[in-house]
């Protein structure tokens, strides 16, 4: 709405502020990181899709080469700055309730 009511016409990141390796992401989550290296990640993704959950090309590249975004545009075209840092999203992402897996079996005639 920010970049509507200004009249800004191009690309803005809308990022919280700092950077997290995906390390840190696990341990901020309790989890305990547990580095991959060469062949390992073939198993790695063998394994996952196994599990029902394929690891897609894009996220490999992410976990291994890792991104970041730059928010400093928005914060001088349009003077906003994100209410969280980028930690406290990533707390608040494993703060999120349980998923519960429904069985589709079931009272199916």
């Amino acid at each position: 709405m920010a970049a509507l009511t200004a009249g800004w016409d191009g690309p803005l990141n809308v990022v919280a502020p700092g950077a997290v390796t995906a390390s840190q992401a696990c341990r901020l989550g309790g989890r305990v990181p547990v580095p991959l290296v060469g062949p390992v990640w073939r198993v790695a993704r063998l394994m996952s899709e196994l599990a029902g959950a394929p690891m897609p090309d894009h996220v490999h590249e992410l976990l291994v080469r890792g991104r970041v975004a730059d928010g400093s545009r928005l914060r001088r075209a349009l003077s906003l700055t994100p209410a969280l840092s980028t930690p406290d999203v990533v707390k608040d992402l494993y703060d999120w309730a349980p998923v519960t897996v429904l069985d589709l079996r079931e009272g199916v005639a």
